[in-house]
Order: structure tokens, then C-alpha cells, then sequence
């Protein structure tokens, strides 16, 4: 809460512990779930994702657009 925020910084610390899809590939259980935290960050829609997006490319920080769709 207040402190400065390095976006870059956070993102590479964190990569290596993502949650995606090829993770789930290596999980030989075809019922697991995933239960987390939606990001704040699921599309370019707000500046803070623009910001993101725009300085490294990343268009979004979930595990997958399917959460949206089921």
C-alpha cells in the first residue's frame, strides 16, 4: 500500500511459479482443479494492464481465457 511498484522486477521474480497450461500437461490426473486468485491483470482493459502490456508485452497474467468461457 503505497509502496513503488516494479512491475518487471515482480513479473520475473514470479515466472518460474506460474500456474499455465503446459504445468497441467505434467499433472496425470485429467479431474485436477486449480483454485487461485483472479488477477487483477485479465486483458488490457485498464491502464494498469495497458501499462504491463505496453512495457512488456504480456496481454494477460491468468492461467487461462477459459476461466471466462465455462
Amino acid at each position: 500500500m503505497g509502496e513503488g511498484v516494479d512491475f518487471k522486477e515482480r513479473i520475473d521474480l514470479l515466472w518460474d511459479y506460474q500456474v499455465n497450461q503446459a504445468l497441467l500437461d505434467k499433472i496425470d490426473n485429467p479431474d485436477v482443479i486449480v483454485v487461485h486468485c483472479l488477477p487483477a491483470f485479465h486483458d488490457t482493459n485498464t491502464h494498469i494492464s495497458k501499462e504491463i502490456y505496453n512495457s512488456y508485452g504480456y496481454d494477460a497474467l491468468e492461467i487461462t481465457d477459459q476461466v471466462f468461457n465455462e
